[in-house]
Formats: C-alpha cells, sequence, structure tokens
C-alpha cells in the first residue's frame, strides 16, 4: 500500500494559494471593494492582492492578518473560509 509523503500530510494540514485566493475575492466582492481599496486599506500593491486572489502567491501571516483587518475580520476567519473552499 503506497504512503503518503510528510510533505503530502503537511500540505493537506493547509488552505492551498488557490484557496485562499477565492476566499478573499469573495469576501472582497462581498463587501463591494476594488482590489485599489483593499489594497490602501491593508497597506498592500493592489497587484500583489491580485496574485494572492489568483492563487500565484503564498502570503505569510503578516500579509493575512493585514488583509483579514482590512476586510474587518480575524485572521483565523480568512483562514477558516479558504480551508472551506474548494480548490
Amino acid at each position: 500500500m503506497p504512503t503518503r509523503s510528510k510533505e503530502a500530510d503537511r500540505a493537506a494540514l493547509r488552505p492551498s494559494p488557490v484557496q485562499m485566493g477565492g476566499a478573499l475575492r469573495r469576501l472582497r466582492v462581498e463587501r463591494e471593494l476594488t482590489l485599489e481599496a483593499l489594497a490602501k486599506a491593508s497597506d498592500l500593491h493592489w497587484t500583489y492582492l491580485s496574485g494572492i486572489e489568483r492563487g500565484r502567491r503564498n502570503p505569510t501571516l503578516k500579509v493575512l492578518a493585514a488583509v483579514a483587518h482590512a476586510l474587518g475580520i480575524r485572521t483565523s476567519e480568512l483562514v477558516r473560509l479558504a480551508e472551506e473552499a474548494d480548490g
């Protein structure tokens, strides 16, 4: 019987960049924010946020905290929504 690698086990415990990006985009759109407005509120560049939303960037916890704060939610809530997202 094949076994999973330790890396695969660790990856299964966190949301993928695609899941995180999808959750971020849904929250931003629900709040009727543009990328530019969210970027300003989170002190990030809009192109960086766009990369996160497209699953091209893997943000740090510090970045996730800044974005969550700008959206008015806890960082843990953002992560939870990403974990529940289809990826």
